[in-house]
């Protein structure tokens, strides 16, 4: 097999990847939120099992451990309530017109970085106000077969493991700090941010 072979079916292999990968969070979006939000019934939905008000906004425990919430005029579900989120510094300006009508992009460079938890989280919530998401590079130095997006003209939602979890903006950019096994919550604490409940 020769160099050009080679490389042309490493192309193919990194976009059979990219696509699998897109087609899992879309999946796995589309069945957490048909899951989420079918509500009471007799035949085994889901029930209340406890109640939080905070900042003046109702938020209803289901027997499947999330949290549901009516903010901006939409409903929501999160994994964590705000109080579970509140050791988690967030420093934003941004709000939930921010990226109304709006394309969101999830950067990576390469599939290691893809954070599916997170974008699963964030897509399920917001993902009928946006334009479009998907997944982009930020750099040319990218392996995945993605568009190159930038910090300066669009709405990036970067996912990074860090020693301390946190959530902080650079220009239209969000970076979401994590340590292990702290990505939903932090996507919570992001989300209850630009939903200007806390």
């Amino acid at each position: 097999m020769s160099a050009e072979e080679r490389e042309a079916k490493d192309k193919r292999n990194k976009k059979i990847i990219v696509i699998v990968l897109g087609l899992i969070m879309l999946l796995s979006s589309l069945s957490y939120a048909f899951l989420s939000f079918e509500g009471d019934n007799s035949n085994g939905g889901s029930s209340v099992v406890d109640t939080l008000t905070y900042n003046g906004i109702k938020f209803s425990k289901t027997n499947y451990g999330t949290w549901k919430f009516s903010a901006s005029g939409s409903n929501f579900e999160t994994k964590y309530s705000p109080e579970e989120t509140l050791n988690i510094s967030v420093i934003l300006t941004k709000n939930i017109q921010s990226y109304s009508n709006q394309p969101l992009y999830f950067g990576i460079d390469n599939l290691e970085q893809l954070e599916t938890a997170g974008n699963s989280e964030i897509v399920t919530n917001i993902g009928n106000l946006l334009l479009k998401y998907q997944s982009s590079c930020l750099t040319t130095n990218c392996t995945e077969n993605v568009p190159i997006k930038n910090c300066a003209t669009d709405n990036v939602i970067i996912f990074q493991k860090s020693d301390k979890t946190s959530v902080i903006e650079d220009e239209k950019c969000v970076y979401i700090k994590y340590n292990s096994g702290e990505a939903i919550r932090a996507t919570d604490a992001f989300l209850f941010k630009i939903l200007s409940v806390r």
